[in-house]
């Protein structure tokens, strides 16, 4: 299936690797790395993940559990359109997902 990442979930993803490097130099990498993974791994089996309002959301799986990437599936493939930190403000993850 082919997987679209659209700009403002990248931007997460960019976000979450700048966030671990500031915690240790190259945990950056590491997690946009395991992110990326995630995602072609929800591509293999997609629409299996809950639905939350317009979404599916796949929770990772690994090192880095706290992260949910949130998609849809459309004609042309699966569109991932949020990949947050649920550790994070919920204020701050309905309003990213009002922005996906």
């Amino acid at each position: 299936m082919k997987v679209h990442v659209h700009p403002g979930a990248r931007e997460d993803i960019l976000e979450a690797a700048w966030f671990y490097d500031e915690q240790e130099a190259g945990l950056g990498d590491r997690v946009a790395s395991f992110l990326e993974s995630q995602i072609h791994e929800i591509a293999r089996t997609p629409g299996l993940h809950r639905r939350y309002v317009h979404f599916h959301g796949a929770l990772a799986q690994g090192a880095f559990p706290y992260y949910m990437i949130y998609y849809t599936l459309e004609l042309d493939g699966l569109h991932v359109r949020a990949v947050l930190d649920h550790r994070r403000d919920p204020k701050h993850i309905r309003r990213r997902l009002r922005s996906a």
